[in-house]
């Protein structure tokens, strides 16, 4: 018997959090960033009661997507492993699984 926890959307959060089906956890850290740029946002808010300018949300942002945009940015400048055939290993070992 498969346990589960009710009205949490365990499938959304799973997708939402893979690439293709694999766990990543660049996408893991960008949400752990944007709890932590938020929480900083609202403190600034708090603590100056107003709404910082432009330029301190644009860094904020950055900080928040990081993790994320520097994994697809390996990606595309040959970060990844290559197999023999010049195709991506992670693409070859998942086509082997089917």
């Amino acid at each position: 018997m498969r346990f589960r926890l009710p009205n949490i959307p365990t499938e959304f959060l799973r997708k939402a959090l893979s690439d293709n089906g694999t766990p990543s956890s660049s996408r893991l850290l960008a949400v752990l960033h944007s709890f932590a740029a938020v929480f900083c946002l609202v403190y600034v808010t708090i603590k100056n009661h107003a709404i910082p300018d432009g330029t301190v949300t644009a860094g904020l942002g950055a900080f928040a997507t990081a993790p994320y945009a520097i994994n697809r940015v390996s990606g595309m400048f040959g970060g990844q492993k290559k197999d023999q055939g010049g195709g991506d290993a992670d693409t070859v070992a998942r086509i082997a699984k089917e």
